[in-house]
């Protein structure tokens, strides 16, 4: 699936990008990323924070987050962009990645995540699109082409990849449903020799507890039921 722009918007998230040449939306806007929020976390320009990260309402949260990496971390692109053409800031948050190379070649671990149950979505880049690898938790592994072009437009582009397998689709994020626990680990590998790139950024999406859908799902049915004996 391609996109040129954020997708959803959700009030519980908590999104942390490292952009070592760029900008990131840290304030109440514009927003960036698949689940296109404000008040990202970025760890250049927070001054190296990577506790209490804040969450997409601006408020300070219990998640901390550590970093990885076998190479240090890279850009694609040493200029800024500004803003996407749909008024976002994804092509900046895309930008700036922890680079490394080969197996574990990158790594973020987030402890202390406030969520009971969450969805977390992890972006990863090149500078070459020629390079194939994987991201994992350790439990499902996902397999990538480095996405081309993903920064070149007008507004950035988003592909994700559902690959378990080895088909190594183009892509620049994954999706990891139905977690649990307060802590999580991620990596990237890179399945040939001397081919970097790396996790650019994450965003922690609660998932809301299944009895809020049970109520809402009352709420409607008796709004139905209360219409249909008005119009009796």
């Amino acid at each position: 699936m391609l996109l040129t722009a954020g997708a959803t918007s959700k009030a519980e998230v908590i999104s942390w990008n490292l952009n070592n040449w760029g900008d990131s939306p840290t304030g109440a806007s514009p927003t960036a990323g698949v689940v296109a929020v404000p008040y990202w976390n970025d760890s250049f320009l927070d001054g190296g924070n990577t506790m209490n990260l804040r969450d997409s309402a601006g408020a300070a949260t219990t998640l901390d987050i550590g970093t990885g990496s076998n190479s240090g971390t890279w850009s694609i692109g040493f200029v800024h962009v500004g803003l996407d053409g749909d008024g976002t800031m994804n092509k900046e948050m895309l930008k700036g990645y922890l680079n490394g190379t080969g197996t574990a070649s990158t790594s973020i671990t987030l402890s202390q995540i406030p969520y009971a149950a969450y969805d977390i979505y992890v972006y990863f880049a090149s500078d070459n699109s020629a390079r194939v690898g994987t991201v994992t938790d350790g439990t499902t592994t996902f397999s990538f082409g480095v996405l081309d072009n993903m920064i070149a437009g007008s507004s950035a582009l988003f592909a994700q990849t559902a690959d378990t397998g080895l088909l190594f689709p183009e892509a620049n994020y994954a999706v990891f449903s139905g977690l649990v626990g307060d802590s999580q680990t991620f990596s990237t590998s890179f399945m040939n020799a001397g081919e970097y790139g790396g996790i650019s950024a994450i965003q922690v999406v609660a998932v809301p507890e299944p009895s809020s859908f049970a109520l809402a799902g009352v709420g409607v049915a008796c709004l139905l039921t209360f219409r249909r004996r008005m119009s009796c």
